[in-house]
């Protein structure tokens, strides 16, 4: 899993890990999704300053 360190405009910052992250389909919030594709977080893009991948997800050797 990946970490996101997300910057809210109030200056506040948290880090969200998943396995991916995006914008949904209106472009409205970001969507942080875990392996199995599930959402396990939703934040307003009209609040967000910056998403920033802060930790790559490791490689799945065989």
């Amino acid at each position: 899993m990946a970490r996101y360190r997300i910057t809210y405009d109030n200056g506040y910052d948290e880090t969200v890990t998943a396995a991916d992250a995006d914008l949904d389909i209106d472009g409205d919030q970001y969507r942080f999704r875990d392996a199995n594709g599930r959402t396990i977080a939703l934040v307003p893009r009209s609040n967000v300053l910056s998403v920033v991948l802060t930790e790559e997800p490791e490689a799945v050797t065989d």
